[in-house]
């Protein structure tokens, strides 16, 4: 015992005898409040195009999460009749979106015939420049058809249906092709855009025109979803 408390003295009477020769002057300052913060997508919904040139409204009490009965046919309508409508979507988000995937879910149909069999996609095209002007690379009704048809005919929308429901194992499509993007507001700003207008989603269906008496009285509803994706850092 005494032989331990000997040395823990040596070693303190020596440790005090070095830091006593030398002084340090020191000073000190601090990078404060450092915050990290996770941006996001704000992806936003609407059908309202005041001027009819196929550029949303600004408005922001025009835009929200979801819209209902964009298309949505008259109880009179009869084979060969066509319907037409458009949807806006923009990102008000921090981050631009690299990828708007669109599904169809939530189909529900009443009849002894699913009408969705003899209701044919007869026009689709996305604005991806924002201009409200059908330019050709903007026809996606090709693509879809590619991604989606299994028997070669009319592109319906049960075909629609059954290629894009997630739910049972479909696969999205990707309304950004390429380097496309539907930007954030940051990026909106650098171009000189307005991320108030995003872009327009414009689609034609058409009661087929040699349906049978079997489908009168039938009737289908289905959702369209839509999901901002950032890609791949």
């Amino acid at each position: 015992m005494q032989k331990i408390i000997l040395s823990l003295f040596i070693v303190l009477v020596s440790v005090f005898g070095v830091g006593h020769g030398y002084a340090l002057f020191q000073d000190l300052v601090i990078a404060q409040d450092n915050k990290f913060y996770s941006g996001g997508f704000d992806l936003q919904i609407s059908t309202t195009d005041i001027d009819g040139d196929n550029i949303a409204d600004v408005n922001f009490n025009n835009w929200s999460g979801n819209v209902t009965s964009v298309w949505n046919t008259p109880l009179e309508w009869t084979p060969g009749d066509e319907i037409s409508s458009k949807i806006f979507l923009r990102n008000t988000g921090d981050i631009d979106a690299e990828s708007v995937y669109m599904t169809m879910t939530d189909r529900k149909y009443y009849g002894d015939k699913h009408l969705d069999e003899v209701v044919n996609l007869i026009s689709a095209w996305y604005d991806r420049n924002g201009d409200g002007i059908q330019d050709p690379n903007e026809d996606i009704l090709p693509d879809l058809i590619v991604e989606y048809d299994t028997d070669g005919g009319e592109f319906t929308l049960l075909d629609f249906y059954s290629g894009m429901d997630l739910v049972h194992a479909g696969v999205a499509f990707d309304l950004e092709d390429g380097a496309e993007i539907l930007p954030g507001e940051s990026t909106d700003d650098i171009i000189g855009g307005d991320a108030g207008h995003g872009k327009g989603l414009f689609l034609t269906w058409q009661y087929d025109p040699n349906a049978d008496v079997t489908y009168q009285d039938a009737w289908v509803d289905v959702d369209l979803e839509f999901t901002a994706e950032q890609g791949v850092n």
